[in-house]
């Protein structure tokens, strides 16, 4: 088998070898497995199958239908990450809640959501979990009722903040007549364990307003 692939240096037979098909093929597969795409459940299974990788072998790890997918990059020494599938949560709602003066709310934002994976879990009638340490793009949207005066604010925080009001807020001061359509958009690290990406909102008009189209979009960025 004197031939070979030009790009994965496989061996391929030629009219002067031996007719020899299993030997043949195995030549044939063992050269070209280290240039397949390995799909895998866990990263201990990966290692099992290629425990000597060459390098640029890539792979992907998914532990199981829904959750996220994992590509990997051999650089020598180490596996990289060099990608993971998409992952956020879109929870809606349009249905009015009411915002007392001076004093912050936390307010759900229904259930309408779609998950690619299990580092962002389901909004459960309130707002998007996080359940992975990462880099996380955070937008935030509201839509205040005519109110003259006074501040709106829009803000977030996670179940492990001690002092969710105090910042991670945009602000609106002496708000006119009309309709107020609130945004607000970050990136930030959130850790494991911070739990749910809540909603807060607070005005000081000096009456009750009511606020309508909710929106909490989380998406895993790295």
């Amino acid at each position: 088998m004197a031939g070979t692939l030009a790009v994965s240096g496989a061996s391929i037979p030629e009219d002067s070898d031996d007719f020899d098909t299993a030997l043949d093929m195995a030549a044939l597969g063992t050269g070209l497995d280290r240039f397949v795409v390995g799909r895998f459940t866990t990263t201990a299974a990966r290692n099992a199958a290629i425990p000597s990788p060459a390098r640029g072998q890539v792979c992907t790890v998914c532990a199981s239908n829904g959750a996220t997918i994992t590509a990997y990059a051999y650089d020598g020494s180490a596996w990289v990450v060099i990608g993971r599938s998409p992952q956020y949560q879109n929870a809606t709602s349009t249905t009015s809640t009411n915002v007392p003066t001076s004093t912050w709310k936390t307010v759900g934002v229904g259930t309408t959501s779609y998950s690619a994976g299990e580092d962002i879990t389901a909004a459960d009638g309130i707002s998007p979990i996080v359940q992975v340490t990462g880099i996380y793009a955070i937008h935030l949207s509201v839509m205040w009722a005519a109110q003259t005066g006074g501040r709106r604010m829009l803000g977030w925080s996670t179940s492990i903040d001690t002092d969710p009001n105090a910042y991670r807020i945009t602000t609106i001061s002496n708000a006119g007549g009309g309709q107020i359509y609130q945004t607000y958009a970050t990136e930030i690290q959130i850790v494991a364990g911070a739990g749910r990406v809540a909603m807060n909102l607070f005005q000081d008009s000096g009456s009750t307003i009511a606020v309508t189209d909710r929106r909490i979009i989380v998406r895993r960025v790295a």
